[in-house]
């Protein structure tokens, strides 16, 4: 049996052509790869007969299939590096896509999935599969496919499609084949992200501040780079206006004038009024003179300045006081 199985692998490393046969090697135990290797050299010169190439490529396919049944559609983190190119679809598919059942030409199917689910059917794929699929794509539609793929992926997949592919069209025809089977079943477009970080301050924020404190702390013990994150969007520069006037004379008491100044470049009338309202008469009017100074600051200096007080902000409204 083992023999029988050794005899079948040989004869499709053959049918594959040299340079792919040595990445399906590349990939083995040496001794294995070596025994292997060997038994291709020995079919160079030899003609497979049209019977048995179709049984070594039936159960090749059969392999692929199960394989691919094995392997659910990955999920997708929101921010993750194809985040806003993972929706983009072939043009002649369009984001109106109808679901259908593979016919007898792959390249005519292939045409008829998204970009996207062609992408997810690849993404666990060797890049040589990825590449034959680019390779029977229009140039419009192949693009789209590699935009969506893993990084990783993309970069291999190019590589292998400078490479000499096999013209065995019967093992090709199988590959799109395996190929559109996985990928009709996969979702038409990436699922609408959701930024979770974003949800949880605005959460937050509805809540009251006894119900709002152990929630965070949770999420700190939990997932604290999370929580600093929530940090950072739960409280805004423009809170200030609605806060009671002796919290942010607290606030402002920790802030040095000149990041007051550079945090209320180009702010509201009357976030402005309630600052200078809690200041003494004589930081007024240094704050006057900061403003006219810091008036043509960079915006990343002038956000970098509001972070700051947001975060004295975060500590007193945590603290309670």
């Amino acid at each position: 049996m083992v023999d029988q199985a050794e005899d079948k692998l040989s004869v499709l490393l053959h049918l594959i052509g040299e340079s792919a046969a040595e990445k399906v090697l590349g990939q083995m135990r040496p001794d294995r790869a070596a025994a292997l290797r060997a038994r291709a050299k020995s079919l160079q010169g030899t003609t497979i007969s049209a019977r048995r190439r179709e049984e070594v490529l039936s159960d090749f396919e059969h392999l692929f299939q199960l394989a691919s049944r094995s392997r659910g559609p990955r999920l997708r983190i929101a921010g993750g590096s194809d985040a806003d190119t993972a929706d983009e679809v072939s043009e002649s598919a369009g984001s109106d896509w109808t679901p259908f059942e593979p016919g007898d030409d792959p390249e005519e199917d292939l045409l008829r999935l998204t970009a996207h689910q062609v992408a997810l059917s690849l993404e666990s794929e060797h890049p040589r599969t990825a590449a034959i699929v680019l390779k029977h794509l229009p140039n419009a539609e192949a693009a789209a496919v590699l935009r969506a793929l893993p990084e990783e992926l993309k970069q291999l997949a190019i590589v292998e499609f400078s490479q000499p592919m096999t013209e065995n069209l019967n093992l090709i025809n199988r590959v799109l084949r395996a190929t559109v089977r996985t990928a009709v079943r996969m979702p038409p477009a990436a699922a609408k992200q959701v930024d979770a970080v974003q949800r949880i301050a605005e959460m937050l924020r509805e809540s009251d501040k006894a119900e709002r404190k152990p929630l965070l702390e949770a999420l700190q013990s939990h997932h604290p780079e999370a929580a600093a994150l929530v940090q950072e969007k739960l409280y805004d520069f423009t809170d200030i206006v609605s806060l009671d006037n002796r919290v942010v004379q607290r606030v402002l008491s920790e802030v040095d004038v000149a990041t007051l100044a550079l945090a209320s470049v180009g702010s509201e009338p009357e976030l402005l009024e309630k600052i200078m309202t809690n200041l003494s008469k004589r930081a007024r009017e240094t704050l006057k003179d900061e403003l006219e100074f810091q008036s043509s600051a960079r915006g990343d200096a002038v956000a970098g300045a509001r972070k700051s007080i947001v975060q004295i902000l975060a500590k007193i409204d945590q603290e309670g006081n």
